[in-house]
């Protein structure tokens, strides 16, 4: 079952304030990588995981060692947050229906059988919906949304993948990669 909430402690606060609040390695983690202005920006709906990030990137760093661990950090923060407050409802409304992330990404929203809201059905599941700020909404999710292909090329080495990852770039270094070969 979804809960829904719409404010924590009865005033809905910024979005910062919030997932200092119920996200604190989120937060961290946005200030670390020099984000926290994004959510200055006002106007998005973010996917907090449940799941720990430390265990998610432990995870995916065993499985591809050569992954560089700032790149990875970025992707997957940025590939939960999206621009435009979107509610429960509203994200519910149309399914399935693709989202475009701030990485460039798309996920997938859709239902199960028992009309709960998945994030790449069935990866991460919507626990509890709607949690209001002044400047956007939260949604907590279960799990770290995993990218949908590769994180990155293989023989491209650190120097020459994007500084920025949008779809554009990350398919523009791949065609720069297969021509070298």
């Amino acid at each position: 079952t979804t809960t829904t909430t719409t404010t924590t402690a009865g005033t809905a606060s910024s979005l910062a304030e919030q997932l200092k609040l119920l996200a604190r390695q989120f937060y961290r983690l946005l200030k670390q990588k020099g984000l926290k202005q994004v959510l200055q920006q006002g106007g998005l709906t973010i996917f907090v995981p449940r799941q720990s990030f430390s265990k998610y990137f432990k995870k995916q760093l065993k499985k591809n060692p050569l992954l560089d661990y700032d790149d990875l950090v970025l992707r997957t923060l940025l590939r939960h947050i999206v621009f435009g407050v979107r509610s429960a409802a509203q994200l519910g409304a149309i399914v399935p229906q693709q989202l475009r992330t701030l990485g460039g990404e798309e996920v997938t929203i859709d239902r199960d059988d028992k009309g709960r809201l998945f994030l790449n059905y069935p990866e991460s599941r919507i626990i509890e919906a709607d949690i209001a700020a002044n400047d956007g909404v939260l949604h907590r999710i279960k799990k770290v949304i995993s990218p949908r292909g590769p994180l990155f090329t293989p023989t491209t080495t650190t120097s020459t993948r994007p500084a920025h990852p949008t779809a554009t770039t990350t398919r523009d270094t791949t065609r720069h990669t297969t021509r070298r070969h």
